[in-house]
């Protein structure tokens, strides 16, 4: 849900925004012509950037930041294949047996949570690299 927001943005601008108002309507499954975006699970319609609908894949460049030293990310606070499974399940529709999570999401009629990928299996390039959070201090104060 943190995501949503940002990739709902994502169909403001080219090229998405001129396909957007067509393909994001939920639309009949009686049109044989129509490409339905969204993937439901439960009560809720979930709508992928990067779809096998349109033959889409991605590569992803990902940079963990912490307030360990750089490269810490493997023995302190868990290992690092952990923590990209973590956030490509975070970027996916989730999996039908997760659907039991969003009982307690609040979300409009006619409105879906946007993600990024349909499945993980569309990642077809990562890397990952780790580097240090700098604490953020403004008049003495963390922000």
């Amino acid at each position: 849900m943190k995501f949503d927001p940002q990739l709902a943005a994502l169909w403001q601008f080219p090229p998405r925004s001129i396909e957007a108002p067509e393909l994001l309507k939920f639309k009949e499954k009686t049109d044989p012509r129509s490409i339905d975006f969204a993937e439901t699970r439960g009560d809720f319609p979930f709508i992928p950037i990067v779809s096998k609908k349109i033959d889409l894949q991605c590569a992803l460049d990902i940079t963990f930041l912490r307030q360990q030293a750089p490269g810490q990310l493997i023995s302190d606070g868990g290992d690092v294949d952990n923590r990209v499974k973590t956030l490509l399940d975070a970027l996916s529709v989730p999996p039908l047996y997760q659907q039991h999570w969003f009982k307690k999401v609040k979300i409009e009629p006619n409105q879906a949570i946007h993600c990024l990928l349909q499945d993980d299996s569309l990642v077809t390039q990562l890397s990952v690299e780790t580097d240090r959070l700098l604490p953020c201090v403004s008049e003495g104060f963390a922000c």
